[in-house]
């Protein structure tokens, strides 16, 4: 399926309210240098509050037969799929599916990419998420997610002054924490880890030789890092786990 327009919506249907699945789409990388940045918008209830949205270029990723997927609990009969090419070249879907998905909500989420992705919304739920893969992943909603977070490779961070997380956060040697925002968990930096203030590619660097930072702690761009109290409360999460992820084969 060539996207030959700016914008189109699929929609799975048939759902069982309730329900937890995993609907995939399958690309691959048609001209390696070209711009194709894509945004994904997934819309598991109709017209209610809930929406996820990733922007990323599948022309950015060298290795072919690669798919993204999107796990969510059906909120409605159907999930309404918006597909939006950003650029001039469009998006190629070469292969859809929907699945029920029988992990348990508590396991954890692995997230693997090879170059950099940008999730535009929030991470929700009670699960965890372990980064793996050397690319640079970045999230720039409010995020409620409760669950542990684990950067064992590549970099994880906030952009805009939004929340990555409410749970904890680890990061492994080389791996690198970032950003302009708000980690609301305790954080663990391994020695030979790192922590950026502000982007992933511009911003104040710091080596750390094994640093943890109980309570929230909130990265600013002027490049400071500091604990805040934990609140009474947190927000409420969703029991479910809507997490796109982006993943490529070995």
């Amino acid at each position: 399926m060539n996207l030959g327009m700016s914008t189109g919506t699929i929609y799975l249907t048939g759902l069982t309210v309730g329900k937890q699945y995993e609907a995939r789409l399958y690309h691959r990388c048609w001209a390696a240098g070209t711009d194709r940045s894509t945004r994904l918008i997934f819309d598991p209830d109709g017209a209610g509050p809930i929406a996820d949205a990733i922007t990323f270029n599948p022309d950015a990723v060298t290795k072919n037969d690669n798919y993204l997927g999107y796990r969510y609990l059906a909120a409605s009969n159907a999930l309404a799929v918006t597909i939006q090419s950003l650029k001039i070249d469009k998006y190629h879907l070469y292969g859809l599916s929907n699945e029920e998905s029988y992990d348990t909500l508590g396991s954890p989420v692995t997230l693997d990419i090879a170059d950099s992705s940008v999730l535009d919304g929030a991470i929700t739920g009670l699960g965890g998420l372990v980064k793996v893969g050397a690319g640079v992943f970045t999230v720039t909603g409010n995020s409620t997610a409760i669950g542990p977070v684990a950067v064992t490779a590549g970099a994880f961070g906030v952009a805009g002054g939004g929340c990555a997380t409410r749970g904890s956060v680890a990061v492994s040697a080389g791996a690198t924490l970032f950003g302009n925002g708000l980690v609301g968990g305790d954080v663990s930096v391994a020695s030979n880890a790192w922590l950026m203030a502000g982007t992933a590619t511009n911003a104040a660097r710091f080596r750390s030789k094994e640093t943890s930072l109980s309570r929230r702690a909130h990265v600013s761009r002027g490049g400071t890092m500091s604990p805040h109290p934990t609140p009474s409360s947190l927000p409420t999460c969703s029991p479910s786990r809507p997490t796109a992820r982006y993943r490529q084969p070995h």
